[in-house]
């Protein structure tokens, strides 16, 4: 079975909608939270042990007084996480499948941020 091209713009719609309202279930949620600042850094699996060190030393240069949650995903599944607001940052790949436009913040690379002497710059 395959879907014709106006079954194809709906389920796109249809999925943009159910994101939105998870996204506002969550904001509603966090509403009703403490105004404590959470940070959420998402890695993909496999890659924390590589980038959380000096991650965790920059955010707490940076700001302090901010909880840091950790999460580790696959890409896609980090990327809707950006999208959604659960995640702030995510160290990905890029995955074809996903709408980079909405999702780029900025271009510099992470690896500006980080040490010279870190291991894992070469294939940043």
């Amino acid at each position: 079975m395959a879907l014709t091209a106006a079954g194809r713009v709906f389920l796109h719609h249809a999925r943009l909608a159910l994101s939105q309202i998870e996204t506002a279930g969550e904001a509603a949620r966090r509403a009703e939270q403490p105004d404590k600042p959470v940070f959420v850094v998402g890695f993909l699996s496999g890659q924390e042990v590589a980038w959380l060190p000096a991650a965790l030393r920059i955010l707490r240069e940076e700001s302090p007084g901010t909880e840091i949650g950790i999460t580790s995903h696959s890409s896609p599944e980090l990327a809707a996480g950006l999208m959604q607001g659960k995640v702030d940052v995510a160290i990905l790949r890029r995955e074809n499948a996903v709408n980079r436009s909405s999702l780029q913040v900025s271009s510099q690379r992470a690896a500006d941020r980080f040490d010279a002497s870190h291991t894992s710059l070469d294939s940043a």
